[in-house]
């Protein structure tokens, strides 16, 4: 059998992405290069996202279009965590490869498998002076350099920076990532959504021709990129949390590249507490530079009987591979 057939037969099998890693013997490269010809092929391969890092394959025969901003958990979980990046700007002289490792790292010890993205992924042409690589060179700078881990999850929304590809060169680079990255799920430009059991996250990045409206939510979490500075706005429907950047662009010459370390609590389906951790990068160490706990569940309704939207139990996996 060939490597093409090896894994298919594997995803008729509802693998999962280990599965497939283990069972099939690739390495995680040669994994995405053998699940791309399948898809030329004409095959239409859905997959489930895990909160777990896990992501789960299937052959789609009737035409449904996957839903990729869900992100599916279990019963028992009600206290998530996640990590927060955005801006990175690859190709541009102020990008920062090794502090992007070290998250990786933090989200490691920290057992942490979803990393939300709030834009400028690469620098594209905004401000050539700044830029190190060509436009077109930077996407595939980017997905090279960019780390990877068959536990971590990369949910992302696409910002200015990375729009003016598609208006300068009619490159997607939605298109690109989707087909080069397994564990990056481009959630669109401007805006995107991630679904968790009966709420949401929300990822947003202005664009020129379009503005982020927050007043279109209500008591929902917005991580905004493009700002390049941490603040946090809670106003009486939203929690606003503007990213920093995790690159030196920082037009304010006092802040740190940084992160954010993001624990919500669950009751019923919707977030009730808000734990949010500010994290510098000083001297190459993610250090602690600020901590907030909110009480989110205002005007909120719990009702134990209502069902819990978008749980699934983990698929079982014997150990986790990473190579």
């Amino acid at each position: 059998m060939t490597k093409e057939e090896i894994v298919l037969q594997l995803i008729r099998e509802n693998k999962t992405y280990n599965d497939l890693i283990k069972d099939s013997g690739l390495t995680i490269k040669e994994l995405y290069k053998v699940l791309n010809n399948i898809k030329s092929k004409g095959y239409l391969i859905e997959k489930k996202y895990y909160y777990d890092g896990e992501i789960k394959y299937s052959i789609n025969n009737n035409l449904d279009v996957p839903i990729d901003n869900i992100l599916l958990t279990s019963k028992s979980d009600n206290d998530l965590e996640f990590m927060i990046i955005s801006d990175l700007h690859f190709g541009s002289l102020y990008e920062t490869p090794k502090l992007i490792n070290s998250i990786y790292e933090y989200c490691t010890n920290k057992n942490i498998h979803i990393i939300l993205n709030g834009g400028d992924f690469i620098d594209g042409e905004v401000n050539l002076v700044n830029t190190k690589l060509s436009p077109i060179k930077q996407i595939d700078h980017a997905l090279k350099v960019y780390p990877t881990s068959p536990e971590i999850i990369n949910y992302l929304v696409l910002g200015n920076h990375d729009y003016s590809m598609l208006v300068n060169y009619g490159m997607d680079i939605s298109s690109v990532i989707k087909e080069r990255r397994e564990d990056m799920v481009p959630l669109g430009y401007g805006e995107g959504i991630v679904k968790v059991k009966n709420d949401q996250i929300v990822l947003q990045h202005p664009l020129l021709y379009k503005a982020s409206n927050n007043g279109s939510y209500s008591k929902t979490i917005i991580i905004r990129g493009h700002g390049h500075e941490p603040k946090i706005i809670l106003d009486t429907s939203n929690l606003v949390i503007y990213a920093p950047s995790l690159s030196n662009l920082n037009f304010n010459k006092c802040h740190f590249p940084g992160a954010i370390h993001l624990k919500v609590k669950m009751r019923c389906g919707l977030i009730e507490y808000v734990y949010i951790e500010e994290l510098l990068v000083f001297n190459n160490k993610l250090c602690t530079s600020n901590e907030l706990n909110i009480y989110f569940g205002h005007n909120k309704i719990f009702k134990m009987k209502d069902e819990i939207l978008n749980e699934e139990e983990y698929p079982k996996v014997l150990s986790k591979v990473i190579k």
